[in-house]
């Protein structure tokens, strides 16, 4: 009897559960591309990837710019990749086309005209209102088609609130509110906005260890973490789920970030544990789970950790 737990020895069916299922719940939301449009999208990703790789090693470049190419990278392959709605698969490329060149556009333009902004004494101008609005719904509309509705209503809900009705309420709720120049002013230049904090941990964090986390699949140190958790509890009741936690741990040790580390092993071990009669639901809660304590494990700890001490003043 074979006393060491081990993976399905069907090694063409190891590639496709954990390859392949993956990619086939993740192309039931994109476009169907033509031959033509996949090699754009693969040059893009591989400019965005040399872009990120100097930027964050030796690279100087003011952190609002590398930012804004983050930002004009992200969406220029997101509205090629994701339709307006997914029963449109097939259709709307042109118009996705406009608008990720427009997307584009208005990185560009933070690009050469922030400093005249600043030589202007921060007023902002007609073109900047343009560009900051453009900005705005663009990325409410990206995240719309990649994550639904709830964030980019709750973002509108709050804008609104700054905008018009926070002075219509009373005593902890009100507020006196802002000029719409003043907001676009704020999401587009300033550091608190679109290309602040949280565009920075993106283009730093984020996508280094997406991008470490898809070289780590292609290259077998995913499996080999897979298959040492599995050594280790895959006798156990419940064995792939702990195994999960257990190999999303050890990822989490070295990237730091929630999202890098689902996505790093995600890939692997949500589909053993559908393969072994886990639920999807089920099997992605517990990779989430596991995959947040990662930004507690050292010795990299997550962003989020840097964000609190910034926000508190706290070292």
């Amino acid at each position: 009897m074979d006393r060491h737990p081990r993976l399905p020895s069907d090694k063409s069916a190891d590639t496709a559960f954990t390859d392949s299922n993956l990619q086939d719940e993740v192309a039931a939301t994109q476009r169907k591309l033509t031959s033509g449009s996949e090699k754009t999208i693969y040059w893009i990703g591989v400019a965005a990837s040399l872009f990120h790789l100097w930027a964050n090693s030796i690279g100087v470049l003011p952190e609002i710019h590398r930012n804004a190419i983050h930002f004009g990278f992200v969406l220029l392959m997101g509205f090629i990749l994701y339709p307006t709605f997914i029963r449109h698969q097939a259709g709307g490329l042109k118009l996705d086309t406009l608008l990720a060149l427009l997307a584009s556009l208005t990185a560009l333009y933070l690009l050469l005209f922030e400093e005249a902004l600043h030589a202007r004494n921060q007023v902002p101008n007609t073109f900047d209102h343009l560009f900051a609005t453009l900005s705005l719904i663009l990325l409410l509309e990206i995240t719309r088609r990649t994550a639904g509705l709830f964030i980019p209503g709750l973002s509108i809900l709050f804008l609104s609130y700054a905008l018009f009705w926070g002075k219509f309420l009373d005593g902890l709720w009100n507020f006196p509110g802002v000029s719409m120049s003043r907001m676009l002013y704020r999401m587009y230049f300033a550091p608190d906005g679109i290309f602040g904090t949280i565009a920075t941990i993106s283009s730093t964090f984020v996508f280094l260890f997406v991008l470490f986390g898809a070289f780590l699949i292609r290259s077998g140190a995913g499996e080999f973490m897979i298959r040492l958790a599995l050594s280790i509890l895959g006798r156990s009741v419940g064995g792939p789920a702990k195994m999960a936690a257990v190999a999303s741990g050890m990822l989490g040790s070295i990237s730091g970030s929630a999202v890098a580390n689902t996505v790093g092993s995600g890939s692997l071990t949500i589909p053993m544990m559908k393969r072994v009669g886990f639920s999807p639901s089920f099997s992605a809660a517990v990779e989430a789970a596991a995959s947040t304590g990662g930004q507690l494990m050292p010795p990299i700890m997550g962003a989020g950790a840097f964000i609190m001490s910034q926000w508190t003043q706290i070292p």
